[in-house]
């Protein structure tokens, strides 16, 4: 274990987290996530299905999340929007439902779309590693669809590399 915490440090500094904050995880889910904080969650079953390099291409994914400023900037509206919804509940709590429902569909589609972003940035230094990760996670998390990450051909679409024409 202390091992694999060494390796994934390593290889995080070398993608330009400075110092950062690993956290090995159990799940039968091959994920990660970064927190605004810069703490790293691995699960082991990531952390086994990948190469380095294509650990390095999904670390590339993690810091964009970080340079992108997606860790700073969503969390704010949602929160300001959340504070926004709490107030007018107070005075028309059919249109606060109604625009809260809205607004949990935008801030899925934010989502997806900054997911999108952080895979065009990592793409940029990590290159068919990037890809071959990917497929790999949706392989063995079996991911169809989920609300806050775009489809395994979405990714692909947007990294060039699925044509529907």
């Amino acid at each position: 274990m202390k091992a694999d915490l060494k390796k994934i440090r390593k290889i995080a500094e070398e993608v330009g987290f400075n110092d950062p904050k690993i956290q090995l995880v159990k799940s039968g889910k091959a994920t990660i996530e970064t927190s605004i904080f810069g703490t790293i969650k691995i699960s082991k079953t990531l952390l086994c299905a990948l190469n380095k390099n294509e650990l390095k291409a999904i670390l590339y994914h993690e810091i964009a999340h970080h340079k992108l400023k997606h860790l700073t900037v969503t969390p704010t509206l949602t929160l300001l929007y959340g504070l926004a919804l709490l107030w007018l509940s107070k005075y028309m709590p059919i249109i606060t439902i109604i625009l809260g429902i809205a607004g949990l569909a935008t801030f899925a589609t934010l989502a997806q779309l900054q997911e999108l972003e952080a895979d065009l940035w990592a793409y940029c230094y990590a290159g068919e590693d990037l890809i071959k990760a990917l497929i790999k996670i949706y392989r063995i998390n079996k991911w169809k669809y989920r609300l806050m990450h775009p489809s395994l051909e979405e990714r692909l679409k947007n990294l060039g590399y699925l044509s529907f024409e």
